[in-house]
């Protein structure tokens, strides 16, 4: 059986080669996630910043130092977490992603949810409006909340 690390990594090597939306054309490189296959707790933010882009790295910038100041208030340090984006790749000029643009990436987001089998899923407060930017996708909270749930095989996403 292959390891959680060895999924992750092959789906990160995936996700690079990815080319499906226009953003791909207009970033540095993909930024698929960093943190450890076995954590407990995800952290999913929307989209690679100007610094996470050029590093290749989420949350680097000013949002990555506030995280690893709170993560050190409970005694976690980031390679005990997982940390992803939504989109992939930085949108032009750091605007929000199309719904598109997040509609192409979300299967990458499950998969790497799936492959985690993280306990706790915190959004930084985009993925609500990602899923309802998703196709079909009713702008109710509750429906966001629950559509994510049955996504994520009925686990609670905390936002």
């Amino acid at each position: 059986m292959i390891s959680k690390q060895n999924q992750l990594s092959k789906l990160n090597e995936l996700m690079k080669n990815c080319s499906q939306c226009s953003l791909r054309s207009g970033c540095t490189q993909v930024v698929p996630g960093a943190g450890s296959a076995d954590a407990k707790i995800l952290f999913i933010g929307e989209a690679p910043g100007k610094k996470e882009d050029e590093i290749g790295m989420p949350f680097v910038g000013a949002a990555g130092k506030f995280l690893d100041e709170m993560l050190g208030i409970i005694n976690l340090k980031r390679e005990e977490i997982y940390i992803a984006n939504v989109c992939k790749c930085r949108p032009p000029q750091n605007r929000d992603p199309l719904p598109e643009e997040i509609a192409i990436c979300w299967p990458w987001l499950l998969a790497q949810i799936k492959t985690i089998q993280p306990q706790l899923r915190g959004s930084c407060a985009f993925v609500y409006k990602a899923a309802n930017d998703l196709p079909g996708a009713d702008p109710q909270p509750q429906s966001c909340h629950a559509g994510l749930s049955q996504a994520l095989q009925h686990r609670r996403v905390y936002t």
